[in-house]
């Protein structure tokens, strides 16, 4: 997996955004007192508690509450998944915030670049992960080449998506999160993204599932229960067939299976990330629920449904994960079958 973590730019600003994240995170909270110390603006009572009584916020204020909860919820990100970002790519502000966070750049200097203050090179420096302008031809990582582009950065400016999908292709991306405030990125490159790569936001309710599921992680992933799960899927599933060679076949999955638990020293403790390690565990138990299916006369479409239901079941993407493409596999299978039998 090579996760790129999209910023965005002030026109993803809304009242009441982030409110959840602040409450409960404490990199959020961090970040908005690191703006606050800098700033005149309290934003808990611009943004979340000011009630009616609210006063309106100007386009730089807005710019500055985007940024340092942009900042913020990255941290949180990392807080609740243990997972960095490879690549980021920032529009606007987003820049700031996604140099911010590559560590290329303090919080607090970004800050005074979105008020006007004269851009200083000893600001800068140089960082180990690629870092996009939204609408720039390159990345940047050396202290000259982040002068230029914060020095020269337009917020606010119209999305051109067809341009960020082509920063993410450029940095090899996968999968594509897009830390918020909002989905404003997310939304704009959806359409444009190939199928293969994957999208979320952090910061949209509704997407809390697919940030789980895109980026490989099960909070509570078990490769021990997976393994037994696996084992009640080849003594449950309805044998089709009944032959003594697929019941053979079967048997010999289980045998595998069991060998594997035995073997690997499978852990019984949740990991919050999926290791290579647990990756390659992930690929032979998809591999074996695969074979159980095929051998036990179901077709590819019911295999496919069963490890969609695992997947719910587990919040993880097998299937992606152990490159388990039930068609192609049980074509594949079946030539060898054919090419034997002639």
């Amino acid at each position: 997996m090579r996760l790129a973590v999209l910023f965005p730019d002030v026109d993803s600003f809304h009242v009441g955004m982030g409110l959840e994240l602040f409450e409960q995170n404490d990199a959020v909270w961090e970040a908005v007192r690191e703006h606050d110390r800098r700033l005149t603006t309290v934003l808990e009572d611009a943004i979340w508690y000011g009630g009616p009584d609210a006063r309106e916020l100007g386009e730089t204020e807005r710019a500055t509450a985007v940024l340092a909860l942009g900042v913020g919820f990255y941290g949180a990100f990392r807080e609740r998944y243990g997972v960095p970002g490879h690549v980021f790519v920032g529009k606007g502000v987003g820049y700031l915030a996604a140099l911010v966070v590559a560590g290329g750049l303090e919080l607090d200097n970004a800050l005074r670049v979105v008020r006007g203050e004269r851009v200083r090179g000893k600001w800068f420096r140089r960082i180990a992960r690629d870092v996009f302008e939204a609408s720039g031809p390159a990345p940047t990582r050396d202290r000259p080449g982040m002068l230029r582009t914060a020095a020269g950065l337009t917020c606010g400016a119209p999305i051109d998506a067809a341009a960020l999908v082509e920063r993410i292709g450029a940095a090899g991306a996968d999968t594509v999160l897009e830390i918020g405030p909002g989905a404003v990125l997310a939304d704009a490159v959806r359409p444009l993204l190939p199928e293969d790569v994957v999208l979320g936001a952090f910061d949209v309710p509704r997407n809390a599932h697919v940030v789980l599921d895109n980026l490989n992680i099960g909070k509570y992933f078990n490769a021990r229960f997976l393994a037994e799960r696996v084992l009640g899927e080849i003594a449950g599933t309805r044998d089709r067939r009944g032959t003594p060679e697929s019941r053979a076949a079967v048997n010999e999955l289980a045998r595998r299976v069991k060998r594997l638990i035995a073997e690997a020293g499978l852990s019984e403790d949740p990991a919050p990330v999926v290791s290579r390690a647990d990756a390659a565990v992930i690929r032979t138990l998809t591999r074996c629920w695969m074979d159980n299916g095929l051998h036990k006369g179901h077709s590819p479409d019911e295999i496919d449904a069963s490890l969609r239901a695992l997947e719910g079941e587990l919040l993880l993407p097998v299937r992606r994960i152990g490159g388990a493409d039930v068609h192609a596999y049980a074509a594949f299978r079946q030539t060898g079958e054919l090419r034997r039998a002639a």
